[in-house]
C-alpha cells in the first residue's frame, strides 16, 4: 500500500528533482589502486630482466690458440673436467666430443666437416688420402667412423654406451686428431682454392648465424611488447573497466559517432533541422513506401543513416498530401509500428507523450523498445527507440532515432538529436 504525503505549496519551499546519487562502494577503489601499481611494478620487474638479460650480457674474451691442434686438445682438456657423461649427461658429452674432432678437421683440413653427415665426412676425408694430400692410415679412419656413428646413436636413437665404451671412445677421438696432425703435409695442392672455398663456408655460416640472432633478437622485442600490453590491459580493465577497455582499444561505432564532428542541416518540406553524427542520405521512397500511399500523397522525402539492424539509426521522413485532411498522429505512429513488424521486428513496446520543440512547435513523441530480427542471418538485437511526429496544415514531420538498448554512446547520440530537433514551420 503506498500512502500519499499531503503537501502544503503555500507553507512548503519547492525544490528541483535531485540528481542521481552514486552509492560507494563498500571496499572503495583503494584496491583498484594497489593493483595498478602491482601491475606496473610487474611491467617494470620483465622490462629490467629482459635488459639485463640481453643488454647487458658480460663480454667474454675469446681464448686465442696458436693452431688447431692445440684447440682441440685444450677443448678435450676441458671437456673431461666437466664431467659430464659420469654426472649422466651423455647426449651433451658425445655432441661436444664430436665437435671438437669435426671443428678440427675442418679448420685444419678445410673440408665441411660441420656441415657434413658421418658418411659425407668419412668419404672426404677417404678422398683426401687417395690424392695423397693426406696420409691416413685405415683404422684411423675407422675409429673415427665407430665414434661418430656411435654419436649419431647417442644423439638420435637415445643409446647410451657402457662406461669402458664411452673411455674407449674419447680416446679413439684424442688419437685420431694426433695421428691426423701428424699425417698432415708440409703444404696442401690447391690450398688456394681450398681455402676459398673454406671462407665461402664460412661466410655462409657467418649470414646464418646473424639471421638467426636478428630473429631471436625481433622474437624478444615483440614478446616484451606483447607483455607490457597484456599488463597494460589488465591494469585498464580494474581501473577503468572491461567497457572502457573494449571501446578504447578495440573500437566502437558509436563512440566513434559521439566523437566525430557533427553536421546540423535541414531536411525535407516542410523542413526539418536537426543535427547527426554524419549527413543524412537521401533515400529512394519508392522502395520503402507502398505504391498504394502514392495515391494521398503529393511529396515525400527520405533520409536516413544505418538501419534497424545496425548499431545506430537515424530517420527524418517529410510528406504533404494531395488533398488537406485532419492527419491523426497515433494512426502515423502505428503505421510506422507495423512497418517495423514487417521488417523483422518482435516484441514492440510503444509508450506515447506529447511533446514540443523549442520553438514551442507540439507533436508525438513515442519511444519503447524493440527486438529486430534479422530474417536473412536469423540474428536479434534489442533496440531502444524514439520517433517524434509534427503535423503542421497538412504536412507531416517525421524523426526516428533507434540505438542498440545497452549502449551507452547510442543514448548519447539520441539525446543530442532529439535536443536539436526544430522544424520550418508550413508555408
Amino acid at each position: 500500500e503506498v500512502n500519499d504525503v499531503k503537501v502544503d505549496t503555500l507553507k512548503q519551499k519547492m525544490f528541483d528533482i535531485k540528481t542521481i546519487a552514486s552509492a560507494d562502494e563498500p571496499l572503495g577503489n583503494w584496491w583498484k589502486y594497489l593493483l595498478a601499481i602491482v601491475s606496473l611494478i610487474g611491467i617494470g620487474f620483465v622490462v629490467y630482466y629482459w635488459y639485463k638479460k640481453y643488454q647487458n650480457r658480460p663480454k667474454v674474451t675469446p681464448v686465442v690458440y696458436k693452431s688447431p691442434i692445440e684447440k682441440a686438445t685444450s677443448l678435450l682438456l676441458l671437456l673431461e673436467q666437466k664431467e659430464l657423461w659420469q654426472k649422466g649427461e651423455i647426449k651433451p658429452y658425445y655432441s661436444e666430443l664430436t665437435d671438437i674432432v669435426r671443428n678440427y678437421i675442418e679448420e685444419e683440413i678445410q673440408i665441411p666437416a660441420m656441415e657434413s653427415t658421418t658418411s659425407e665426412l668419412i668419404l672426404s676425408l677417404k678422398k683426401i688420402a687417395n690424392q695423397k694430400k693426406i696420409k691416413l692410415s685405415k683404422e684411423t679412419l675407422i675409429n673415427l667412423e665407430k665414434v661418430l656413428k656411435q654419436a649419431d646413436l647417442v644423439k638420435f636413437a637415445k643409446v647410451i654406451p657402457l662406461d669402458f665404451e664411452i673411455e674407449e671412445d674419447k680416446k679413439r677421438i684424442s688419437s685420431s686428431i694426433v695421428t691426423i696432425h701428424k699425417a698432415l703435409p708440409t703444404e696442401l695442392e690447391n690450398a688456394d682454392e681450398l681455402e676459398l672455398w673454406n671462407e665461402q663456408k664460412k661466410e655462409e655460416a657467418r649470414i646464418a648465424k646473424l639471421k638467426k640472432e636478428k630473429r631471436k633478437r625481433i622474437i624478444t622485442a615483440v614478446a616484451v611488447v606483447l607483455l607490457l600490453l597484456f599488463f597494460s590491459t589488465i591494469t585498464l580493465v580494474f581501473v577503468k573497466g572491461v567497457d572502457f577497455v573494449k571501446d578504447n582499444l578495440l573500437g566502437h561505432p558509436t563512440k566513434e559517432l559521439v566523437e566525430g564532428d557533427w553536421v546540423y542541416s535541414e531536411y525535407g518540406n516542410p523542413g526539418v533541422r536537426v543535427e547527426t553524427p554524419k549527413v543524412l542520405k537521401r533515400l529512394d521512397v519508392k522502395k520503402i513506401v507502398p505504391k498504394e500511399a502514392f495515391a494521398v500523397i503529393k511529396e515525400m522525402e527520405m533520409f536516413g543513416y544505418g538501419s534497424l539492424l545496425d548499431s545506430f539509426y537515424v530517420l527524418v521522413s517529410t510528406t504533404k498530401a494531395k488533398e488537406p485532411k485532419e492527419i491523426d498522429l497515433n494512426v502515423v505512429i502505428e503505421g510506422t509500428i507495423k512497418g517495423w513488424e514487417a521488417m523483422g521486428g518482435q516484441n514492440i513496446l510503444v509508450k506515447q507523450e506529447d511533446f514540443s520543440t523549442n520553438e514551442g512547435i507540439t507533436g508525438t513523441k513515442a519511444y519503447g523498445t524493440m527486438t529486430m530480427l534479422d530474417m536473412v542471418n536469423q540474428k536479434s538485437q534489442k533496440m531502444y527507440y524514439e520517433m517524434l511526429v509534427f503535423k503542421q496544415d497538412g504536412g507531416l514531420q517525421q524523426v526516428i532515432v533507434a540505438y542498440k538498448e545497452e549502449d551507452a554512446y547510442g543514448k548519447q547520440i539520441l539525446a543530442r538529436i532529439m535536443n536539436s530537433v526544430e522544424l520550418k514551420k508550413a508555408q
